[in-house]
């Protein structure tokens, strides 16, 4: 899985491509509660936060895998 944001002044975008059999819409839906908003489909999806929940993110996302 590669995740990759670009650090805004205040929030950040990133976006999500996964190997098959992975589905990033539902790995972040196990992190939703830190984004502002996020979609897209099995294989490449993007996400937008705050940049206080980055760190927080990437804990959550290393917990999945």
């Amino acid at each position: 899985p590669t995740f990759i944001y670009k650090l805004g002044e205040q929030e950040s975008r990133g976006s999500v491509r996964m190997p098959k059999n992975i589905d990033a819409v539902k790995v972040l839906q196990k992190c939703e509660s830190l984004l502002l908003m996020f979609g897209g489909h099995p294989p490449a999806a993007g996400f937008h936060l705050k940049n206080e929940n980055i760190e927080k993110l990437k804990d959550c996302l290393e917990s999945q895998f």
